[in-house]
């Protein structure tokens, strides 16, 4: 069985404020796109096991979402092989919608008839974000981004680019926490939808993530000279990604920087 993990990009993201729990309460618009990884699965009997390069099983949500599926049933096992597209440290949730598309894929190869619902409950043991990509597309993220309510996905064409360097999320949250930042409004963002009203999009951890790697602001500042009529950095980063009407732009655009950073993709939400 092969399947699809999608990356995922946010539209919108304030930080309110931090939880008793250690987590931090968010409110979020996330978007699916086309840039994914690929997933290979079959049956094994009893044991489980995940081939990723450079990542131990141990450490891997796949291989601790199929444990959390499989529960005390010791007779199903599953070899995993997963072939990563979607860059480590990007802020596009690369290791949760490998996480959820394991969950997907083995609730069908172990015939446990699961709902999605199932699926997302046990998705949210595994990660905030990971409940949102096991049916992906567009949709509201609230709470630590595990309450969720989907929205009508927009078609929007866009180019993703990654410098070299990542950004530590709990790093993101630390300096952030010491900063004062203007909150969006996700009511006038939300009402803006499917036309997207680009000046309601906003990113509250650029703040951040721009201090610790300033080359961040500068690939956004690339981005708008090139083009694009949007340009955020997607979650904690260090992905940033630009939005653009004209594929004629689009593509001028992407022959200018596929060269000069470790990442560049040009893709479409889904």
């Amino acid at each position: 069985m092969f399947l699809k993990a999608y990356a995922k990009i946010n539209l919108f993201l304030d930080v309110l404020n931090g939880r008793k729990d250690g987590y931090h309460n968010i409110i979020t618009v996330m978007h699916t796109v086309g840039l994914h990884d690929m997933i290979y699965m079959k049956p094994l009997p009893r044991f489980i096991k995940v081939d990723m390069a450079g990542v131990p099983a141990e450490f891997n949500l796949s291989y601790k979402a199929a444990r959390l599926l499989r529960g005390g049933r010791r007779d199903l096992g599953a070899y995993i092989r997963i072939k990563k597209h979607i860059p480590i440290g990007s802020g596009m949730g690369g290791g949760s919608s490998d996480a959820a598309r394991t969950l997907v894929g083995l609730n069908r190869l172990w015939h446990l008839n699961k709902t999605d619902e199932d699926l997302m409950r046990i998705a949210s043991k595994l990660g905030s974000d990971v409940p949102f990509f096991i049916r992906g597309g567009m949709a509201l993220a609230e709470g630590r981004g595990e309450v969720l309510t989907y929205l009508k996905p927009m078609h929007l064409s866009l180019i993703i680019v990654k410098p070299k360097a990542s950004v530590s999320t709990k790093k993101i949250y630390r300096v952030l926490d010491d900063m004062d930042y203007n909150h969006g409004d996700v009511k006038k963002f939300l009402r803006s939808c499917p036309c997207l009203n680009t000046d309601e999009m906003v990113n509250v951890m650029e703040k951040a993530a721009f201090k610790i790697v300033p080359s961040l602001a500068n690939i956004k500042k690339e981005l708008y000279e090139l083009g694009a009529v949007k340009a955020m950095m997607t979650g904690s980063g260090s992905a940033v990604f630009g939005i653009f009407n004209e594929q004629k732009v689009l593509i001028n655009a992407y022959e200018a920087l596929q060269y000069k950073y470790s990442f560049v993709y040009y893709t479409k939400t889904i």
